[in-house]
């Protein structure tokens, strides 16, 4: 709701060209769809613009947060009428299973399929991941020796399967702020990588100093995602009236960094940090003492 009101504002603000458009071009429509879609995220299946660049992905997460908490009533079910590890085996093989499909789906059709199904890939794999990599036998109650060798054979399989989606299909996009189907199964085959491998080195770098500001902007990191477009503009205006063109943009640059980090941080601070769980707080804390 925050982001709506605020973001209307500075539609407003364009309108009147106090400021330029932010990011995207957004555009004040007088429809009353058009704002309950954007107040509910519901922007893909109404069909409506979005008031806020960032929420594209909103909408995606919503729906699947939707899905999985589906899937884990039916696996909590299952736990209860047998055993945990039941649950757990529905949990994983359907997550999977929804993964494989997104992706076969792509790779036969050569189109995404109906929504959310063209990204649930990029979000199964990396559910299946977790299961995978960090998850042992004795940490888990019903999680067994076997269900991981499973995780892991599903993990690969989709990995496989991502692969064979980027070298056989390339939809859409094009550019690094539309990316192609291609680039984007690219991505999430490195980003496993990456957390592969940091997964084995990261207790290296807990101690590195130089690392503190990294770590402090990783503890509200979405919020920079979702605000930063509204701070911007605000910030560029004025530069460019100041002289801050051509060679001296890079001042303007570096100054709506700064404003757009620091607004972040205090959007967390209000609003996000309340809705961040007590566990999350106490690994944030712990690494930022950490890395001291």
């Amino acid at each position: 709701m925050l982001a709506v009101v605020y973001g209307g504002l500075l539609i407003l603000a364009q309108r009147h060209h106090v400021i330029p458009p932010i990011h995207h071009s957004q555009e004040l429509s007088g429809s009353a769809l058009y704002w309950i879609s954007n107040i509910f995220l519901i922007q893909w299946i109404t069909g409506q613009g979005l008031l806020n660049a960032g929420f594209w992905s909103l909408v995606y997460e919503v729906v699947f947060y939707v899905m999985v908490g589906m899937i884990l009533l039916v696996a909590k079910w299952m736990s209860a009428r047998w055993n945990q590890q039941a649950g757990l085996y529905f949990l994983s093989v359907t997550v999977a299973a929804l993964t494989v499909e997104s992706l076969l789906w792509q790779i036969v059709t050569g189109s995404g399929g109906a929504f959310p199904m063209d990204r649930w890939y990029q979000f199964g794999l990396g559910g299946l991941f977790f299961l995978a990599v960090e998850i042992r036998s004795n940490a888990l109650a019903g999680y067994s020796v076997k269900l991981h060798m499973l995780n892991r054979m599903m993990v690969a399989t989709c990995v496989v399967l991502t692969v064979v989606f980027a070298s056989t299909r390339s939809e859409g996009g094009g550019t690094i702020d539309h990316p192609s189907s291609r680039m984007q199964s690219w991505v999430v085959i490195l980003y496993l990588v990456i957390v592969w491998v940091l997964r084995h080195t990261e207790r290296h770098f807990l101690h590195r100093r130089f690392l503190i500001p990294l770590f402090w902007l990783g503890s509200f990191s979405y919020s920079l995602y979702l605000v930063h477009p509204y701070f911007l503009g605000v910030v560029d205006v004025p530069a460019r009236r100041l002289g801050f063109v051509g060679n001296l943009y890079l001042v303007s640059w570096g100054l709506q960094i700064v404003v757009a980090v620091l607004a972040s941080w205090v959007f967390y601070l209000a609003i996000e940090r309340h809705f961040v769980s007590s566990r999350q707080k106490r690994r944030i804390a712990t690494e930022l003492a950490e890395a001291q």
